[in-house]
């Protein structure tokens, strides 16, 4: 596992991983440390790598359509979802979008084709400008859904149960 791995944990790039140190001396500097303690301390780091990976509470799927996001004001931004959740949708766009920003976010569902319009609330946002490798977008998104009516969180649902088979 390279430095890149550890630096893409929010819990180590916020400065909050319980292992911080120890993560810092494996990756950074390994040659100081005897074989068995860095592999050690790389298996510690990994076991707090998957769970922060399954902290979500819904099954995601890998998705490839449209979104359309529009502010109060009615400004309007589009973007392509590239995971879904009942919880929300990961968007990459090109759009300068900020951390806390609510929106109204439509998109038909996957397979079926129907039209979701719901309430969401941008949970996290990546700047990609200077890292071109993300298929030439300059943000990726996270979209908490908010307020979930029971049929649209079902049409969701039957669409990510589809999408996983």
């Amino acid at each position: 596992m390279a430095y890149r791995h550890i630096s893409s944990c929010h819990g180590f790039r916020k400065g909050k991983c319980p292992h911080q140190k120890v993560m810092e001396r494996a990756y950074l500097i390994p040659q100081l440390l005897a074989p068995d303690t860095l592999q050690e301390y790389k298996n510690i780091c990994l076991h707090c790598l998957q769970s922060h990976q399954n902290r979500r509470g819904d099954p995601r799927v890998s998705v490839c359509f449209y979104v359309c996001c529009k502010h109060p004001d009615m400004v309007e931004l589009r973007g392509a979802a590239y995971n879904l959740s009942v919880g929300g949708v990961a968007i990459r766009t090109n759009y300068p979008i900020g951390t806390g920003e609510l929106l109204i976010v439509e998109f038909l569902t996957p397979k079926t084709f129907k039209p979701i319009r719901l309430k969401g609330q941008v949970a996290w946002r990546q700047f990609h400008g200077d890292t071109p490798s993300e298929a030439d977008t300059l943000f990726s998104a996270g979209i908490k859904f908010l307020a979930l009516a029971e049929p649209t969180r079902t049409l969701i649902s039957k669409s990510i149960q589809t999408l996983s088979h």
